[in-house]
């Protein structure tokens, strides 16, 4: 069982989680829809780059919003369970399990969007001028090893879980 400022505090976080999912729908949304906020934000695209390969390049990172959605989507259900005083539970095992799978997925998806955004953008330059650009930075990094911690911390988790409740069918 949650304190009464824990459980205040999920209560909270539930809703803002899902505020920042959609908040991130939405950005992605304007991004495909107006080139030339997604000439700006995508910052080093080939200024000779088209707005159909702007559009593709927008969809592609929908691959990386949509993981990120993912991620938030099951913050806000733990945070709910947590909010209902729903800690130590098989739910929320699988939240804590579901969020680290997406965080750990987001450095492969951001390494793959990321190198075909570059071709998409690049494509119109012609042979020779095309670039394919492959990155990897500390926040991806830092999101694979905390999506993997979550993983082995749903796990033990619903070990626990599963052991609490064994003991309570021998009292």
């Amino acid at each position: 069982m949650l304190s009464t400022g824990l459980t205040r505090l999920a209560r909270i976080l539930s809703p803002a989680t899902l505020l920042a999912a959609a908040l991130l729908a939405a950005l992605w949304l304007l991004l495909l829809l107006n080139p030339a906020w997604a000439r700006a934000a995508l910052g080093a695209a080939d200024p000779n780059a088209g707005d159909g390969a702007l559009r593709l390049a927008v969809l592609l990172g929908g691959l990386v919003s949509g993981t990120q959605i993912w991620c938030l989507w099951q913050m806000r259900g733990l945070f709910a369970l947590y909010g209902r005083g729903a800690v130590l539970t098989s739910a929320a095992a699988r939240r804590i399990r579901a969020t680290g799978i997406g965080l750990a997925l987001l450095l492969p998806i951001t390494l793959l969007t990321g190198a075909l955004q570059s071709v998409v953008l690049s494509w119109g330059a012609g042979p020779g001028q095309r670039t394919l650009s492959v990155t990897i930075s500390g926040p991806e990094l830092a999101a694979l090893g905390g999506g993997l911690l979550l993983i082995l911390v749903g796990a033990a988790l619903a070990e626990a879980v599963a052991l609490a409740e064994e003991n309570r069918s021998f009292v």
